[in-house]
C-alpha cells in the first residue's frame, strides 16, 4: 500500500475514533461559554498540530502532544503516542498537503477543552489538484503547566 494510501485510511480512521470520544466526552458536565482568549489559544494549538502532521515535523509533534496521546485514524485504527510519532518521522514523508482548518467549535469540558474542527486538503496529483475533507476532534489537556493534544479522532465527511 503506498503512503499516500496509508496516509488516507489512518485519517479516515482518525476521524470515526474521535467521534466515539466526543459522545463520551458529551456526557461531562461542559462550560457553555468559552473565553475568546480561550478559543484562540485553542484553535492555535490544533493548527499547530494540523501543520506539524501534514510537514511530518515529528520535533513538533512531540513537543505539543501528551504524554499520554492517543488517536484514532480514519481507518479506526488506534494508535499510542510512539505510534504516531514513529509514523510521522521524516524519512516517511513524501507530498506536504496543503490543510486548512475551518469551521472550528469550542467546548470546555471538565478539566480539558474539546475543538471539533474540518480539515480540508489539498494535494497535487500530477497536472490535477485533489481535495477532500475529513472532521477532526481534538482533546487538549495540560500537562504541567502547558496545554497539549492528548487526544485527535479523524472521521470522513459523506
Amino acid at each position: 500500500m503506498t503512503l499516500n494510501k496509508q496516509c488516507f485510511f489512518r485519517w479516515t480512521g482518525l476521524l470515526t475514533v474521535l467521534f466515539g470520544a466526543s459522545v463520551s466526552i458529551s456526557a461531562m458536565p461542559v462550560k457553555q461559554v468559552v473565553t475568546t482568549s480561550a478559543t484562540t489559544d485553542a484553535l492555535a494549538l490544533v493548527q499547530k498540530h494540523v501543520q506539524a502532521q501534514a510537514n511530518f515535523d515529528q520535533k513538533t509533534l512531540d513537543a505539543i502532544t501528551h504524554s499520554q496521546y492517543i488517536e484514532v485514524s480514519p481507518a479506526g485504527e488506534v494508535d499510542e503516542r510512539a505510534k504516531m510519532l514513529g509514523f510521522y518521522a521524516i524519512e516517511n514523508k513524501k507530498q506536504v498537503p496543503v490543510v486548512e482548518v475551518l469551521e472550528p467549535v469550542f467546548r470546555e469540558v471538565a478539566e480539558g477543552k474539546l475543538v471539533i474542527a474540518k480539515l480540508r486538503y489539498k494535494m497535487q496529483a500530477g497536472e490535477q489538484t485533489r481535495q477532500f475533507s475529513i472532521r477532526a476532534s481534538y482533546m487538549l489537556c495540560k500537562e504541567k503547566a502547558d496545554w497539549k493534544v492528548c487526544s485527535a479522532q479523524y472521521t470522513g465527511i459523506r
